[in-house]
């Protein structure tokens, strides 16, 4: 394993996810929650594009496959800047993974942030992002769409 396949699972770990790879729910978890987690400033330097569910990284699935069995070497962990920065995304996260639907949760979040972080929309124009969001396929509202954008600026992540 190398150091960026360590801080891929010492992070999950840190945050609560498991490196479950076992349906497509559980690798979209994976995918939006490392997005979110880099969004959030914790560089473990996986590019992401536009996906059919949203941002998406092949390397991170590369990654993940290549190492969902390993355990972290002895003697690793996460630095301090590190741990404050996913502090800010960490709750934001398990608050989306309660949810009846938290890969969904998990894909709206991550989407809504990557149409605004990609200049594709303004976090004010809400009803652009929500034509974005139903262009893409995603039902979501208006309504919905502000109640997520006040959720990421919560975090720190807008």
């Amino acid at each position: 394993m190398n150091r960026s396949q360590i801080a891929l699972k010492l992070a999950l770990e840190h945050i609560g996810i498991p490196q479950k790879v076992d349906t497509f729910d559980d690798r979209l978890i994976l995918q939006k929650s490392i997005y979110l987690v880099q969004q959030a400033g914790v560089p473990l330097g996986y590019h992401y594009s536009w996906y059919i569910r949203g941002p998406y990284s092949s390397a991170l699935t590369s990654d993940i496959y290549e190492t969902w069995q390993e355990k972290v070497p002895d003697g690793w962990k996460l630095g301090d800047d590190v741990v404050k920065n996913l502090s800010h995304v960490k709750n934001l996260i398990q608050q989306a993974t309660l949810s009846d639907q938290k890969a969904r949760t998990l894909e709206n979040l991550a989407s809504i942030l990557f149409i605004i972080k990609t200049g594709q929309a303004a976090q004010s124009a809400t009803t652009a992002i929500k034509d974005k969001m139903i262009a893409a396929g995603k039902m979501v509202t208006e309504k919905q769409v502000e109640e997520i954008i006040s959720n990421l600026k919560q975090h720190g992540l807008l």
